[in-house]
């Protein structure tokens, strides 16, 4: 269940990021970081979710 999953990383202090599209999803008040897409077709939203994937990995690579 990902509320719970939400639940506990707040218990074990660590930080979430959220991908939606473009409505504000119910997990948005769980989270700490929502990464929304504003886009009406859903593989446009998934393809910037790949890229902010992306691009996080990458500055994870860098930093550590």
């Amino acid at each position: 269940n990902i509320k719970k999953a939400f639940y506990l990383k707040k218990k074990m202090k660590l930080k979430t990021i959220l991908l939606c599209g473009s409505y504000k999803d119910y997990l948005d008040k769980y989270t700490d970081i929502s990464l929304m897409v504003n886009s009406l077709s859903t593989a446009r939203e998934q393809e910037i979710h790949i890229l902010y994937i992306h691009l996080l990995c990458s500055i994870l690579d860098e930093e550590f």
